[in-house]
């Protein structure tokens, strides 16, 4: 029920995911504090109820205390009446006679009430209020009630502790609360003082003395201390009822005084279950009475005042819950929030965004964490930057190391066929040839540009082109199928001259007719395609894996001037690796080398 009720509660807080860091930590925080409340709140509780239980049992021993002291100044008065009556020599007197006619029985009577109202007078002042019944074995009886002339002093001898009476020789037996009424209607429950009368001389039982008191005078010791639920009972040594809260339980021999001396320590209190209900039973032995006062109180009556208690604890605790809800919630909300914004920081930095300023509040820890994010990216930007600057300079050496690849074997044999023509009285076919080549070393080391228009590009390889048709005495042509509109686009500088290269050396002077090479360009989309097609010898599969194997940069001597790798090289790393060169050729019918490459306005 605790769990479905926190994700109730959930379900109408602004988070939306039940799953998050907010959300455990809410639950955890949350879930412990109301836990630590519960207890303490139920250990209070239950403090607070030991505590109450033996303040209540104290007390309650504390009042069974008193109304022992009380019951006590009755039993000593009863003690005293019964010595006063059994030291007169006139009670002697009455039951020591042989024979009583009716004179002598009222002049006997007249003479014991005379006994009875002295005594009664002085022990009405101490409130006792007693009344005195003597019976001879002669026949004689005496009550000194107002109605005495009705006693029924037959039934004594009839009664179960008259026997213990006999017993005890003279001293008093004292007799549990009986009911001494003749009438079946109403009762009269009374506890006696009991003892024989017998001859000084012999030793004859000459009759009995009972000193009578009525068990309300017991019950008046405690009567303002019921409640209504509460009972109070008083037991002798026998464990029969002297007196009880309720009349219906005089005269039963409840207890066993044993077992209970043995189960409840004299004056002590203990919960304990009666049917179904507990009950405290307090209990109080009288030192000099003998007499055990025993009182039953329900638990739940007992322990009625603390049920402000329990309602002052409910409403802390449920105060605890409300503020542990809202502490954990933002608790949570405060360490988990600047953790959700931060991991967001940290998600941009991750797809490139690094002008990303972590500026999270909440704990210091956060703090110094998005601190140290901070500089952390800002590092990475510098090291980025350092690290782009390096490939630019690096990009850049090996750019210019591969534009100043022109190989060396090309100057040589461009320098001798000049000198040759000169040589042989050919100085305006030399003039023309060295013009070309000064042409193309203007452009091929003074352009400091990487890249230039297609139509420079295509100027410097006519110079390129003019100078090997010199050579080879114009034994190819080249023809140029260039639409207007790509002339503008730029290009790497020098990327044709290599590739037209090959087809002159690999190409063209491998077979003995004249050749020709067709220079063409096309735009599809945002990507420039320029073919370089000869119909030269050609070359098989074995001689195209050659030239793609050649990547380690050792140009085979039989490659002349850059070199087809090292135009590959150069626009990969310009563009990436998705442009670059494509050859298709056959032997015997000729080459055709394609380049992609990215529109550049």
């Amino acid at each position: 029920m605790f769990l479905k009720y926190i994700q109730a509660i959930l379900k109408r807080l602004p988070i939306k995911d039940t799953g998050s860091l907010q959300t455990k930590l809410f639950i955890f925080f949350f879930a412990v504090m109301v836990l630590m409340a519960f207890l303490i709140s139920t250990a209070s509780y239950y403090v607070f109820k030991g505590l109450i239980s033996r303040e209540i049992g104290r007390s309650r021993v504390d009042v069974l205390r008193q109304i022992g002291e009380r019951t006590r100044v009755i039993k000593s008065s009863i003690t005293t009446v019964s010595n006063l009556y059994y030291g007169d020599e006139r009670v002697y007197h009455v039951v020591s006679r042989r024979a009583i006619d009716e004179d002598s029985q009222r002049l006997l009577v007249k003479s014991l009430k005379a006994i009875a109202s002295k005594y009664q007078k002085a022990f009405e002042q101490i409130n006792v209020t007693y009344y005195a019944v003597v019976i001879g074995e002669n026949g004689f009886g005496f009550c000194s009630t107002a109605n005495g002339e009705g006693y029924n002093y037959r039934k004594i001898p009839k009664m179960l502790w008259y026997r213990n009476v006999i017993k005890t020789d003279g001293k008093i037996f004292w007799v549990s609360s009986y009911d001494d009424s003749d009438n079946a209607k109403e009762s009269r429950y009374v506890f006696s003082a009991a003892r024989i009368i017998k001859d000084k001389q012999t030793g004859e039982r000459l009759g009995v003395l009972l000193i009578n008191i009525e068990e309300r005078k017991l019950f008046e010791t405690y009567g303002n201390v019921l409640n209504g639920k509460n009972s109070i009972s008083i037991v002798d040594d026998r464990g029969s009822f002297v007196s009880h809260s309720d009349e219906h339980m005089l005269g039963i021999n409840f207890y066993d005084m044993k077992r209970f001396r043995e189960i409840f320590e004299p004056n002590s209190f203990r919960i304990i279950k009666k049917g179904n209900d507990p009950i405290l039973l307090s209990n109080y032995v009288d030192p000099e009475t003998g007499w055990t006062i025993v009182e039953e109180i329900p638990v739940g009556e007992l322990l009625a005042p603390l049920n402000k208690v329990k309602y002052t604890i409910l409403g802390i605790f449920c105060f605890c819950t409300l503020l542990s809800f809202i502490l954990s919630f933002s608790f949570a909300n405060k360490t988990a929030k600047p953790l959700k914004q931060f991991c967001l920081s940290m998600e941009k930095v991750q797809k490139g965004d690094l002008d990303v300023i972590s500026d999270i509040k909440g704990w210091d820890e956060l703090q110094q964490l998005s601190d140290g994010f901070n500089q952390m990216v800002q590092k990475i930007k510098e090291l980025i930057r350092d690290v782009k600057l390096e490939e630019r300079l690096k990009r850049k050496a090996e750019l210019d190391f591969l534009q100043a690849q022109i190989n060396p074997h090309f100057l040589y044999n461009t320098l001798f066929s000049i000198k040759c023509l000169i040589s042989m009285g050919k100085t305006f076919q030399a003039e023309q040839m060295l013009a070309a080549f000064m042409v193309l070393l203007e452009r091929v080391f003074n352009r400091k540009d990487e890249f230039i228009t297609l139509a420079e590009e295509i100027e410097c390889l006519r110079q390129y082109v003019l100078i090997q048709q010199y050579r080879y005495s114009h034994k190819f042509e080249v023809s140029y199928d260039l639409p207007p509109a790509v002339l503008d686009y730029r290009v790497p500088k020098l990327i044709l001259q290599p590739l037209v290269e090959n087809s002159i050396f690999h190409g063209i002077e491998a077979k003995q007719e004249p050749g020709r090479i067709v220079i063409s360009a096309e735009r599809k989309r945002d990507e420039l395609f320029i073919r370089v097609i000869d119909d030269g010898a050609g070359m098989d599969d074995a001689a195209l894996k050659a030239i793609w194997n050649n990547q380690n940069g050792k140009q085979e001597k039989r490659f002349n001037g850059v070199g087809i790798m090292n135009v590959q090289q150069r626009i990969q790393m310009n563009f990436g690796i998705q442009y670059g060169l494509k050859i298709f050729s056959k032997l015997g019918k000729g080459t055709k080398i394609q380049i992609n490459l990215p529109v550049i306005d």
